[in-house]
């Protein structure tokens, strides 16, 4: 499954949007581009969302707005805690992304829903064309409970593919 993303702002909100289409996976060898991902863990959710949510992100003002909007339906707090099975809060991760970041770099957001909490997220791959590849860390035995995923993708200004899509690969865990 794909989902891609445009740049325009068809949605009404200024800074950054939530425009995407199912896509057709390609079979060509993609260029790949340099990138940097952290993955938090934001359970909650948006009732009748379709799930995944990509969203572009090119500004502090932009993130922050972000943060205010998803606040009420995500785990967006810092956390006190980090237990084997969680990552740092949404809220810990932005204060890494000031005004000196966004002069030069901007993020992409993939928001994802997995039917077990058990299963883990690793960006393997951003290519020219925009396509995000995501493993599915999927365990012999998983756990019955929803969770929600905060993939945070780190690019460069001048990379602007058009467009993203999300394809997934579902590897074993061991």
């Amino acid at each position: 499954m794909s989902v891609e993303t445009s740049w325009n702002n068809e949605s009404g909100h200024e800074g950054y949007q939530y425009i995407f289409r199912v896509k057709a996976q390609t079979e060509s060898a993609p260029q790949e581009i340099g990138f940097e991902a952290q993955i938090i863990r934001s359970n909650g959710g948006i009732g009748d969302a379709e799930y995944p949510i990509v969203t572009v992100i090119p500004s502090r003002a932009a993130l922050e707005r972000y943060f205010d909007e998803n606040s009420a339906f995500y785990d967006l707090a810092p956390r006190e805690t980090v237990y084997a099975d969680t990552s740092i809060g949404f809220d810990d991760a932005m204060e890494r992304y000031d005004e000196a970041f966004f002069a030069k770099s901007y993020l992409v957001l993939a928001v994802l829903e997995e039917g077990s909490g058990s299963i883990r997220h690793r960006v393997k791959a951003v290519a020219e064309s925009g396509e995000i590849t995501i493993e599915r860390l999927l365990p012999e035995f998983g756990t019955d409970d929803m969770a929600q995923w905060h993939l945070i993708i780190e690019l460069e200004k001048g990379f602007e593919p058009g467009g993203f899509s999300l394809t997934f690969e579902d590897v074993q865990a061991g």
